[in-house]
């Protein structure tokens, strides 16, 4: 996540969705709802209220954060429950644009790679042992 304006001092926080939202009780802001990827197109709902959120530092529900001027990352090993992202200015002002971006690992893509790679080796080895028993066995 990096904050279009350079300078300004952001907060990137990861908090359980009921925590999150009494954090942001009250306090106007943008809730992300869907996303299309051709065309990408975003949508946002506007939820009223106060212009100022409490100062997000300190708070014990973030799992994850990360916080000052610059890029921003922030990694976190997912758990079961209900999760919201949540991005703002440092001070808790309204007014932050950024451009974000998401990165997923999933555990169990490389042990299938490797057995998907594992029984593709096997199926070619027999399928050339095949191929050459076949011309050993022609006719003269």
């Amino acid at each position: 996540m990096r904050p279009l304006d350079s300078e300004l001092p952001v907060f990137v926080g990861i908090g359980s969705k009921s925590a999150v939202e009494r954090f942001l009780r009250g306090v106007a802001h943008e809730e992300f709802r869907s996303a299309t990827l051709e065309p990408f197109q975003t949508a946002f709902r506007s939820v009223a209220g106060s212009t100022r959120a409490p100062e997000p530092l300190g708070r014990p529900f973030w799992v994850a954060t990360s916080s000052g001027t610059g890029e921003r990352i922030v990694e976190w090993d997912r758990e079961r429950g209900a999760w919201l992202v949540v991005v703002m200015r440092l001070d808790g002002r309204p007014g932050v644009d950024v451009a974000a971006t998401i990165g997923l690992r999933f555990g169990f893509l490389l042990p299938s790679g490797a057995a998907a790679l594992l029984a593709g080796s096997v199926l070619l080895v027999a399928g050339i042992r095949c191929g050459d028993s076949g011309e050993r066995g022609g006719t003269r």
